[in-house]
């Protein structure tokens, strides 16, 4: 049972919990897993459901006992979504045995979809297990907080992400290191990097986020316009965006104070003193937290871009 859904670099801890909750069947009616985006917490709920069921992991999306609620491109997960989800976890359980929702980016919620999701909490079903998978847990209702399990996951250390990327997939030393820097300690970004293709679209991200840093201002509105005006999953490139201009600056603002390597920001390092390192940290903090209150996107980056 341990490799069911263990194979997540660094939480082990995390792992051996839900492991024992199978092997006592003293399962709670709902869990939060909670922690940065890119730590793994989907994979770990979906092996865990897998085991819960006894079924493959590959399996579940086919289940009829197994729900999935995402945000997918949309801002938020709806009222009605979370609605629906109630009815269907009404219905009697196919072959019976137990029933599971995995509710995914749940802090995206809107307020009337959590007290929706709050009755369901309210009245557990000894059949029904609802996971919640979050990004910013601080987002969710406290009375939905106090009526699930928590399990926190946490970044690691780079250097632990580096040997396993070498001796799990063979990576060279080198891309091994690059690979760690750019997870920032996720284990699910160090997971993803078995897709090969999924790696070198992550690499390539990572280039464009530094080479946008380095360029003069009329280039980075350029490439803003062009970054804002996906259609498909533009959501989801903005907030990858976001994180990988933060990794860059604080590698910088590391390698400025005489701290860190300076192999991958030497550029970035030189072109910026500490103070619009800096300057550029906090712009970017408050331009994410603008559109979180749903200022238009372009302009707030617009500002992050102006600002350094």
């Amino acid at each position: 049972m341990k490799d069911a859904f263990c194979g997540i670099i660094g939480h082990e801890k995390q792992c051996d919990y839900l492991r024992q909750i199978l092997g006592s069947g003293q399962v709670a009616h709902a869990y939060c897993l909670a922690g940065l985006k890119g730590l793994g917490k989907a994979t770990v709920a979906k092996r865990f459901t897998a085991s819960l069921l006894g079924l493959e992991a590959e399996k579940l999306h086919t289940s009829p006992n197994v729900t999935f609620i995402s945000n997918g491109e949309e801002k938020s997960i709806s009222v009605e979504q979370i609605r629906e989800l109630r009815s269907t976890l009404s219905l009697s359980t196919l072959g019976g045995g137990r029933k599971v929702a995995i509710i995914d980016n749940a802090d995206t919620m809107t307020i009337g979809a959590q007290n929706a999701l709050l009755k369901t909490l309210e009245e557990p079903s000894r059949e029904t297990v609802i996971i919640l998978i979050a990004h910013r847990p601080e987002r969710l209702l406290e009375t939905i907080r106090s009526r699930v399990a928590l399990i926190a996951f946490r970044q690691l250390p780079i250097d632990k992400i580096q040997t396993e990327l070498i001796n799990r997939f063979n990576f060279s030393e080198s891309r091994a290191s690059f690979l760690a820097q750019l997870s920032l300690g996720r284990a699910g970004f160090a997971l993803s990097c078995i897709d090969e293709e999924l790696c070198k679209e992550r690499e390539q991200d990572a280039q464009d986020a530094l080479s946008f840093l380095i360029s003069p201002l009329y280039k980075r509105i350029a490439l803003l316009e062009k970054i804002t005006k996906v259609k498909e999953g533009r959501e989801h490139k903005v907030q990858n965006m976001i994180e990988l201009w933060r990794m860059w600056l604080h590698f910088a603002l590391l390698s400025c104070s005489g701290i860190g390597d300076q192999q991958y920001v030497q550029q970035l390092a030189s072109k910026y003193d500490v103070r619009d390192l800096r300057n550029a940290l906090s712009a970017l903090s408050n331009s994410e937290e603008a559109i979180g209150r749903n200022v238009n996107v372009s302009l707030a980056l617009c500002v992050f871009a102006s600002a350094f």
